[in-house]
């Protein structure tokens, strides 16, 4: 049986399994997949580690293509993550800005519309 080792961040360790398992079903190729945090599958790759496919962060993949460790053509966009962030509810929600959010310069972040400031307590 044919082999394809494919190293991939953990935030796809679910969805890669569950497609592994169909491709192997389908083609009779097994995929050897391994997961780690994007860091130490960079430091791995650096260091000389094989694979066939790898799954990393944006910036990780544009740093392995500067470093001709991958094929800059081959680099397609898989998923989008957005991660957000709240205060428990019970919890009072305090505030670590001096300033309110209206007053501090543009911000990624708030510009998106996904957060939000807390009210001075």
């Amino acid at each position: 049986m044919e082999n394809v080792r494919l190293l991939s961040t953990l935030g796809l360790m679910g969805a890669m399994r569950s497609l592994s398992s169909a491709f192997e079903t389908a083609t009779g190729i097994h995929v050897e997949a391994d997961f780690a945090p994007t860091l130490a599958l960079l430091k791995r790759l650096r260091e000389g580690a094989a694979a066939d496919l790898v799954i990393l962060t944006r910036e990780g993949l544009d740093e392995m293509i500067g470093e001709g460790r991958v094929i800059a053509g081959s680099a397609a966009d898989l998923a989008r993550s957005f991660v957000g962030i709240a205060v428990r509810a019970g919890q009072a929600a305090k505030r670590r800005c001096a300033q309110p959010c209206s007053q501090r310069g543009p911000s990624p972040i708030r510009g998106s519309g996904r957060a939000a400031c807390t009210s001075p307590s």
